[in-house]
């Protein structure tokens, strides 16, 4: 408790001891909310008070059109990503130039105008920040991918992915034969035919 009450001379190089564990401790936070170019992330963000901003269906496709925006990501690649009601996770392989807090900050503004000027309201639609994963091994890519748009089926929205419709993936190929997502079922000229008119 003393040490922390002594004042540091500007430029001195004397700092207690604390001081570096909660400098590294605050370099270590800013660099994950940072990230590091070229790897792969997954991003979880909610909703202000956990409102049902996106229960709606025409709100949700709003959303959708806003956030699925190339000039929001620049050189970051959306690899997968589904919007709950009231949440948005995102897999997401971070551009050269561009960081995690950037690319989120771009994407949530351009939702929140884009919802609340259909909605006819104001305020916040986010809460502030988001939760940040790195995926450290390229290889559970496909099944971190598959997790984020099976998210509707485990909230018992749906019983199958390809039901939902605010969900899309670059992998979107390699599951249209998967149970799960019943999408070969539905007929794939329909399905992205809906997802075009509705949502992209």
């Amino acid at each position: 408790a003393f040490a922390s009450s002594v004042p540091i001379p500007p430029g001195s190089g004397i700092a207690p001891r604390w001081a570096n564990g909660v400098r590294a401790t605050i370099q270590a936070a800013s660099a994950r909310k940072n990230g590091e170019p070229g790897r792969d992330y997954l991003l979880t963000t909610r909703t202000f008070d956990r409102q049902l901003r996106f229960s709606d269906f025409r709100s949700a496709c709003v959303a959708c059109r806003a956030l699925t925006n190339p000039v929001l990501w620049q050189e970051t690649l959306l690899l997968a990503w589904v919007l709950m009601p009231d949440h948005w996770h995102g897999l997401v392989r971070l551009g050269s130039t561009d960081n995690l807090s950037r690319c989120m900050l771009r994407m949530k503004s351009a939702v929140a105008r884009a919802v609340n000027r259909f909605d006819g309201r104001s305020g916040r639609v986010w809460q502030d920040g988001f939760h940040d994963h790195a995926v450290r091994e390229h290889a559970r890519l496909f099944d971190v991918a598959r997790y984020v748009v099976l998210n509707p089926v485990r909230a018992g929205l749906v019983s199958n992915a390809g039901d939902y419709p605010f969900w899309n993936s670059v992998w979107i190929g390699h599951w249209a034969a998967d149970a799960g997502f019943r999408i070969a079922a539905m007929g794939r000229s329909h399905f992205f035919e809906t997802r075009k008119g509705f949502v992209m």
